[in-house]
């Protein structure tokens, strides 16, 4: 699949995107246009990163845990790290061909969109004091700092994502661990 997005990246930035077709992409990875479609639903899914997946059995862990939500979130970004894109390059092209595209971009902002509706519910799930509004709050924090680390990661700063994404999450946790009657009063 990397192969794949990689030759669709590399067309993309020579020819523009509009030039680009699957038939073209399926050419330049060596595989046929069918395969093509084995990977991608249509051409414009070649050139979105992979989609950040929290397995269920963190998940599950996540809503059961009790230590600080920071700490416990920073457990279920670790488990998704083996699903997290890791190309520094890939990743800079996908963000680049995506500013001069409104509907990558769109799909961009739709994918950042699941993961807040994701995380949403399991800070829902979570329970306690972590519930209705300040849910949806905490799951908007969470992605823009996510969307934050990976930015910057892209633009050459830190060592890995998870680290910088580690960093965004250390400056939310004093509001994510707000007492109990912080929280009550913000609901």
């Amino acid at each position: 699949m990397e192969a794949i997005q990689h030759a669709a990246l590399t067309l993309a930035e020579k020819a523009g995107f509009e030039q680009v077709t699957t038939e073209m992409i399926a050419a330049e990875a060596g595989i046929s246009p069918r395969t093509f479609f084995n990977y991608f639903p249509f051409k414009e899914a070649a050139f979105i990163p992979a989609r950040i997946v929290l397995p269920e059995e963190d998940r599950r862990r996540f809503c059961e845990a009790r230590g600080t939500v920071a700490e416990d979130l920073l457990q279920l970004m670790e488990a998704a790290r083996p699903n997290l894109p890791q190309n520094r390059e890939m990743l800079r092209m996908c963000k680049l061909i995506a500013s001069e595209n409104s509907r990558l971009m769109a799909m961009n902002f739709d994918f950042l969109r699941e993961v807040e509706e994701q995380l949403t519910q399991l800070f829902h799930a979570r329970g306690g004091h972590v519930g209705g509004a300040r849910a949806s709050l905490m799951a908007a924090l969470t992605t823009a700092a996510i969307r934050n680390a990976f930015e910057r990661w892209i633009d050459g700063e830190g060592e890995t994502p998870e680290e910088m994404t580690a960093a965004n999450i250390a400056v939310l946790a004093p509001i994510f661990e707000g007492s109990a009657e912080e929280l009550a009063a913000a609901e």
